[in-house]
């Protein structure tokens, strides 16, 4: 059976950006989901799902933590969105109310959480995915499926 995990990763090791990205989002600056080590995430500048090679949520930095989901379940998801690209502006929107976020891109946190409801394992009880920080993902992770 496949391990599936969600890597969070902290702004405070990463460059400039992820420094930028953490004032908004807090502690972390980037979620992905993780199937047996190798990572999945839309990615800035990159239309479709960018895959991070088996490692490198090894180095400093990485916090992974194991859910409960179907590796099936998140292949199908990863098949359905495979040209997703990243919502930059959603990624403010998530803490500035008045910028909208794109229907059909997705930030990190957004993709994490999408991937929750298509498990039926809903991580964002009473919110939408799209005001998802990283840091938001962790919390209610960590709350409802400890």
């Amino acid at each position: 059976m496949a391990r599936v995990q969600i890597a969070f990763f902290e702004g405070r090791y990463g460059g400039g950006m992820h420094k930028l990205i953490s004032l908004f989002s807090g502690k972390y600056a980037h979620c992905e989901i993780v199937v047996d080590g190798i990572g999945y995430t839309p990615r800035r500048g990159v239309t479709g799902i960018y895959r991070t090679p088996k490692g490198e949520h090894s180095k400093p930095g990485w916090e992974l933590v194991d859910v409960p989901w179907a590796a099936e379940r998140v292949y199908a998801y990863l098949r359905a969105k495979k040209h997703v690209s990243y919502d930059w502006p959603g990624l403010f929107g998530t803490k500035i109310p008045f910028i909208r976020h794109h229907k059909t891109k997705e930030i990190c946190s957004e993709f994490v959480a999408n991937i929750s409801t298509w498990c039926d394992c809903a991580l964002f009880y009473g919110s939408t995915a799209g005001q998802l920080t990283p840091t938001d993902v962790y919390a209610l992770k960590k709350h409802y499926h400890p």
